[in-house]
């Protein structure tokens, strides 16, 4: 064989082995890639049917009347929505709480609930270790559980035909069963709570085995909407012995925070309690003394300090008018000012606060 027919050879067995090579790798490379990629985290059926009873949707308002009555007994509007999570927003008359449901393997619970939630903090990280469940996979009828509170619950219908003002809706039954210490007895309530797909709880009717009945309706389901948050503020007249007192009014909408709703209020043009640059790190209610002594715990940036430019006197009544805005906001008489996490000094140190040391709201001098 010469040496040109050999080569030949050489050129048709080698194309066909480097295209298999090439093949292999091909697949070596792709299954390495694959194995590197983290599973979908996608939610199962029966979470998915879970959450179309509990959607948990930015900037939506819910208002609820008593049975056959127009007067509102409470509004809840969606304050923070998180990954499968969803905190909410009670108002009722001058009482005021917010809860934190969230979607917990195939049940959907109340991981968080609170009274004194005043400055709009998200709560969607918080949880408690007691067992709150409101809804139960699978969403079938006979379907039990039992709360931390010993209260006994269970699917007892779907597909129940309920006519709320807002709309007829085919809706899940859940019953639950508790008994409570009353006036020197025990009182057993039955709460029946009816959630429609898409919009949540429609219905609620409590019951006592004394015959009393509690019945709320949902009255109105409102979406890309936002509530109207007045607050007053104090501001210091020209004599600085009085507070002159505004009224600010701030749209609230999913995920504004009180920081960032004061923040803006009190740098206003009618009422300045903060200079230009000042931020708020934060603000919130802390609880004091095995949470029996409830204080304001606002912290500011230094740019408070270093920005002021008036004298000793118009300190003293700008922080009285600070205390009081966020006081009789909050309807809490003491307030605890930091700089930047440290205790709060003016810049030649006339004004100095210790570890324990709070302002307090004063309720001579304050007009209209």
């Amino acid at each position: 064989m010469s040496k040109k027919d050999n080569n030949a050879n050489k050129k048709t067995i080698s194309k066909p082995l480097l295209i298999v090579g090439v093949l292999i790798l091909i697949a070596v490379f792709v299954a390495y890639f694959f194995a590197r990629q983290e599973p979908p985290q996608d939610i199962s059926v029966s979470q998915k049917e879970l959450l179309e009873y509990f959607p948990m949707k930015e900037n939506v308002t819910y208002e609820y009347a008593m049975e056959d009555s127009e007067t509102t007994a409470y509004k809840t509007y969606n304050s923070f929505v998180g990954e499968n999570a969803l905190q909410q927003v009670f108002i009722a008359n001058s009482s005021f709480s917010d809860n934190v449901i969230k979607l917990v393997g195939d049940e959907v619970k109340l991981v968080h609930s609170s009274d004194s939630n005043f400055f709009y903090n998200s709560n969607l990280e918080s949880e408690w270790i007691d067992d709150a469940t409101i809804l139960k996979a699978p969403l079938k009828k006979g379907t039990k559980w039992t709360t931390y509170l010993e209260e006994k619950c269970e699917i007892t219908g779907v597909d129940i035909d309920v006519s709320v003002p807002y709309g007829d809706f085919k809706a899940i039954e859940v019953t639950s069963e508790i008994d409570r210490q009353g006036d020197g007895e025990v009182l057993h309530y039955k709460v029946k709570a009816y959630y429609a797909k898409g919009i949540g709880k429609i219905k609620e009717i409590q019951e006592d085995n004394k015959g009393n009945v509690y019945s709320i309706v949902l009255k109105s389901y409102t979406e890309d909407s936002s509530e109207i948050l007045n607050i007053n503020i104090y501001y210091p007249d020209e004599t600085l012995e009085e507070l002159i007192k505004f009224q600010a009014s701030v749209e609230l909408k999913t995920g504004i925070t009180g920081k960032e709703i004061f923040e803006t209020v009190l740098k206003s043009e009618d009422a300045p309690l903060l200079t230009p640059n000042t931020k708020i790190n934060s603000l919130d209610i802390v609880w004091l003394d095995n949470d029996t002594f409830p204080i304001i715990a606002i912290d500011l940036s230094k740019e408070f300090i270093l920005e002021f430019d008036g004298n000793l006197a118009q300190e003293q009544a700008l922080l009285q008018a600070l205390t009081n805005t966020l006081g009789y906001y909050a309807g809490i008489q003491n307030v605890h000012l930091t700089i930047d996490g440290e205790n709060y000094s003016s810049k030649n140190n006339d004004i100095h606060f210790g570890d324990n040391q709070y302002l307090q709201v004063l309720a001579e001098g304050a007009t209209e």
